[in-house]
């Protein structure tokens, strides 16, 4: 049964490769405005499941719903255009850039994407705003807000890990 505050329901997801099961019979509900994290060891299927989740793999059975609406097989742009967004695994952190300006390179409604909204400074300076005071709520919540005008360099491993 689906709940209304599920905003993620992930149902009998299953996903092979050339006949090796990567996940089977993955369900999982996520409720709106709660953080939810997916923890297991490394080959448990995270990254497999976030990727069948955000379109970059196909399940070959199972439904997953976005917002109440079916996303299953849908390709990636579309799926983060519905506001699902994922972000990928990298090693390092921009090297010249403070932690702040590396948190900020993930903002999705940057007006740099939007040449209308580029052209309107008022616009611009209302989202860059906007992003700024997100980013600090986050590295809050991960408890490095005193470092967010150090060089990304200056994290350590666990740190950077969080």
């Amino acid at each position: 049964m689906i709940d209304m505050d599920d905003i993620l329901v992930v149902e009998g997801v299953r996903k092979t490769f050339e006949g090796l099961v990567a996940i089977d019979d993955v369900s999982i509900k996520v409720k709106k405005g709660l953080m939810t994290m997916l923890i297991g060891p490394n080959g448990s299927g995270k990254t497999t499941l976030i990727n069948c989740i955000t379109g970059f793999y196909k399940p070959d059975r199972g439904s997953i719903r976005f917002s109440d609406e079916e996303i299953t097989n849908l390709q990636p742009h579309v799926v983060c255009n519905k506001g699902l967004i994922r972000t990928f695994q990298i090693p390092q952190p921009f090297e010249k850039l403070t932690v702040l300006e590396n948190l900020l390179t993930a903002y999705r409604d940057n007006p740099g994407e939007n040449f209308l909204k580029a052209l309107i400074k008022k616009s611009w300076i209302n989202e860059e705003e906007k992003a700024t005071t997100l980013a600090f709520k986050f590295l809050k919540l991960l408890n490095i807000d005193h470092m967010w005008d150090k060089p990304a360099t200056h994290l350590s491993g666990r740190t950077d890990e969080t």
